[in-house]
């Protein structure tokens, strides 16, 4: 039983990694330069979170909600910190704007 559930779960990740995957990285035009780059990982967790909400996908429940947010907060961590850096180190082309 336990097989066919964790199989479950194997075969929504990768649904959902194919699904945002397939949407790719979204680039929205703001005005002169800027641009709001959309990565696939953004859809991809909306995805996952309507997933969890539907109450009819059972397999996915609040214990591995609760392991995926502490996952997610490890592996977006860095990201924040990479962008705080580049943003930190440009933020003389900001006051220029």
């Amino acid at each position: 039983m336990d097989d066919n559930i964790s199989n479950k779960k194997s075969l929504t990740i990768l649904f959902i990694s194919i699904i945002s995957l397939t949407i790719g990285t979204i680039t929205i035009h703001l005005y002169g330069n800027v641009n709001l780059i959309i990565l696939p990982f953004i859809p991809a967790l909306f995805i996952a979170i309507s997933f969890y909400l539907i109450k009819s996908i059972n397999w996915i429940n609040y214990n591995q909600s609760k392991t995926c947010t502490k996952l997610i907060l490890l592996l977006i961590g860095p990201l924040l910190v990479k962008l705080a850096i580049a943003s930190g180190q440009n933020i003389s082309l900001l006051f220029d704007i």
